[in-house]
């Protein structure tokens, strides 16, 4: 009998270290599950952030583009009236040039019919040196 109760609390004894053992790999499994599940929190946080941060960006991307777009528009719209401009200065340069053509055309048409009495002439030229001698 004492053989038999020393075989049961050897047997008691190694199933008590088998149960510390399970319940050290338990406590560890429970610890690390503690862990990885703050691991996880942690991660689904900065994801949530990320997430925020990158819908503050498309949106000031939105935005940006949108200025672009209007920007460039202002642009073509400036070029257009710049080049408007040029063609009617360019016109106005033209006409001007013309106007002063048809100046010269009348000034000098009105120079050759002129009366022109070379003796009148002649006269006036004897009277203007005749003045200045005095």
């Amino acid at each position: 009998m004492k053989k038999a109760l020393r075989t049961t609390l050897q047997q008691l004894e190694e199933k008590g270290q088998a149960v510390a053992s399970y319940e050290q790999s338990a406590q560890e499994v429970a610890r690390r599950l503690r862990e990885l599940n703050e691991s996880r929190l942690a991660a689904e946080q900065k994801a949530q952030e990320a997430n925020q941060q990158l819908h503050l960006y498309q949106f000031e991307l939105s935005n940006t583009q949108r200025e672009l777009e209007e920007t460039k528009e202002t642009l073509d719209l400036l070029a257009k009236q710049k080049e408007e401009a040029e063609e009617q200065a360019a016109r106005a340069r033209a006409r001007a040039r013309k106007i002063h053509q048809q100046q010269v055309i009348a000034c000098s048409c009105s120079t050759v019919r002129a009366p022109t009495n070379s003796r009148v002439g002649y006269h006036a030229s004897e009277t203007r040196r005749s003045q200045s001698r005095f």
